[in-house]
């Protein structure tokens, strides 16, 4: 039986004869990795949207540039948008594992001799597309001698990407760890640090200012 006539048969439950964009929105509402796998047992066709489109695409962490990466994630909107949790650090931080996904990259998507402003370009593009990103961390703490000592080569770049980020209305979490905001006004100048993206946001902040190193958490209300 083709499979519109099957869904539309009184042989499946209510909620298997619905479109696969509804299901696709259904997925989309489940955050934790069992909800997703059980919806995805439901039958072949929850399977099919959720694996690897929800599986995948919850958490990304990445420890080094990732030019590959977010290239897909800037490209791929549809699936982007399903990513709650962002976490980047070092290349040497090995205090959690990666987690990216393995499938739905397209292997002819060549970064090779992309520049670093590519990839921020791209990082922001892909966090455009997060309309439900939660959580959103980046640590860099330099540990190796071919580390550079801050996170983005230029400070427009840190910028570009923490504007996006503080924009999310569905942000609940934002944590920074390292050499971040070295390029803002000293506070002889600008008091309030009102030029630095993430200042309009309800901060709690810690570090040795003279080194510049700070941390930032924002936590729900």
């Amino acid at each position: 039986m083709p499979q519109f006539a099957l869904r539309q048969s009184g042989i499946r439950p209510p909620l298997l004869r619905l479109p696969d964009e509804i299901l696709d929105e259904i997925a989309s509402e489940l955050n934790l990795h069992e909800d997703l796998i059980n919806f995805a047992l439901a039958s072949h066709a929850c399977a099919s949207i959720v694996i690897p489109r929800h599986t995948q695409y919850r958490i990304i962490r990445v420890r080094n540039a990732g030019f590959q990466l977010w290239a897909h994630l800037a490209r791929r909107a549809d699936i982007a948008r399903n990513i709650r949790e962002v976490h980047m650090c070092e290349r040497h931080n090995y205090t959690a594992p990666d987690h990216m996904p393995t499938t739905l990259i397209d292997p002819r998507l060549d970064m090779s001799q992309a520049s670093e402003a590519d990839r921020v370009r791209n990082i922001c593009e892909a966090l455009r597309h997060m309309n439900d990103l939660r959580v959103f961390t980046w640590c860099w703490n330099t540990t190796g001698p071919q580390q550079r000592s801050k996170p983005t080569a230029l400070p427009a770049h840190e910028d570009a990407i923490l504007d996006i980020v503080r924009q999310k209305p569905t942000l609940k979490h934002l944590g920074l760890s390292g050499r971040f905001a070295n390029h803002v006004q000293s506070s002889s100048i600008d008091p309030n640090s009102i030029s630095y993206p993430v200042s309009l946001l309800s901060l709690f902040c810690c570090g040795d200012k003279a080194d510049n190193a700070r941390s930032f958490g924002m936590y729900p209300t």
